[in-house]
């Protein structure tokens, strides 16, 4: 779980720093208390995590960067692609859910609660509903 500046972060993921400020200010991605982001929050987000800097381990620049969990992320980008889909498509269907209760709520046929009320011009129910003698 590596912190990242916003500049470091548009590097990482190789997009422009313009890139990363409008997914902040969209809420795609947020930023701590100190101003940097997590890497795991670029990911959620659906960038690529690229090493900027060339491995020691003889592993080859533009290789998707290991993970903060210190497993290595899987070798193909639609992977990624395909997590973040997956906890999109639970988060709608939450949502979903919620909608559908909602209308079913709606639906539901409430108790006339206006029945008792007057009827045309019987009875005066303004102000001046006392008669004067």
């Amino acid at each position: 779980m590596a912190k990242l500046t916003p500049s470091e972060a548009a590097r990482a993921t190789r997009t422009s720093r313009k890139t990363i400020y409008r997914r902040i200010e969209a809420g795609r991605v947020t930023r701590g208390p100190d101003g940097r982001i997590d890497t795991d929050e670029l990911v959620r987000a659906g960038f690529t995590l690229y090493q900027t800097a060339q491995p020691a381990t003889g592993q080859e620049e533009g290789t998707p960067a290991a993970t903060s969990n210190g497993g290595v992320q899987n070798s193909h980008p639609l992977a990624q692609v395909i997590a973040v889909l997956e906890r999109e498509r639970e988060a709608l269907l939450a949502q979903l859910a919620a909608a559908e209760e909602r209308e079913r709520v709606a639906r539901e046929p409430k108790p006339c609660c206006y029945s008792s009320w007057p009827r045309g011009n019987s009875h005066n129910w303004g102000p001046d509903h006392r008669q004067t003698q």
